[in-house]
């Protein structure tokens, strides 16, 4: 009996060694992974492509904010003469011109609300050709380099070694490969 005890004891510690040494030897049996580090906002505000997505698409929005700068004096404008015509006017007329008026302003609003949509549309549109071509650079480098993984430097990553810091590399390979993305013009 002592015997069949001892056995029961010494067989649970037998397949705790047996899965340790397992364990052990699936590590060592694994690759060293090659990691490298990537700050995308970075590439973005710096390269050739994206200052040409940036400056353009800032272009666009300056001549936008102009005109609904303009657009809405004019609408202002027409308030105002509506107040001083609210004491000259019958109230049916007053309210026929107040209704002219609101669709007016509603039909302004609709059409800044489209344009804002286009506009962001066009930037988006050339953010894809630009997505696009720095795919292609980072396949080209990853297998350049047998990079295993590419990590996000920004906002993941609190410190990174320098040396797995390829956004230099990636920098010249894109702006060798993609100078300006055209922003298509938006609708009006």
């Amino acid at each position: 009996m002592v015997q069949d005890v001892k056995k029961l004891l010494i067989l649970p510690a037998l397949v705790m060694a047996l899965q340790m040494d397992v364990v052990s030897s699936r590590a060592e049996a694994q690759t060293v992974q090659k990691i490298a580090v990537l700050d995308l906002v970075a590439i973005r505000r710096h390269s050739l492509a994206g200052k040409s997505i940036t400056g353009q698409f800032n272009a666009y929005r300056k001549a936008f904010q102009k005109e609904a700068d303009v657009q809405q004096k004019r609408l202002k404008a027409a308030r105002n003469e509506l107040r001083l015509q609210r004491s000259l006017l019958s109230p049916e007329a007053m309210q026929a011109r107040q209704r002219r008026f609101n669709d007016e302003v509603a039909a302004v609003q609709r059409q800044f609300q489209a344009r804002k949509k286009s506009l962001n549309k066009s930037r988006v549109e050339a953010l894809k050709v630009f997505e696009k071509n720095l795919k292609e650079v980072l396949k080209k480098l990853r297998a350049d380099r047998k990079i295993d993984v590419i990590i996000k430097k920004r906002p993941s990553i609190i410190y990174a070694d320098p040396s797995v810091d390829i956004t230099g590399e990636v920098l010249k390979r894109i702006n060798a490969r993609l100078k300006k993305v055209a922003v298509k013009t938006p609708e009006k």
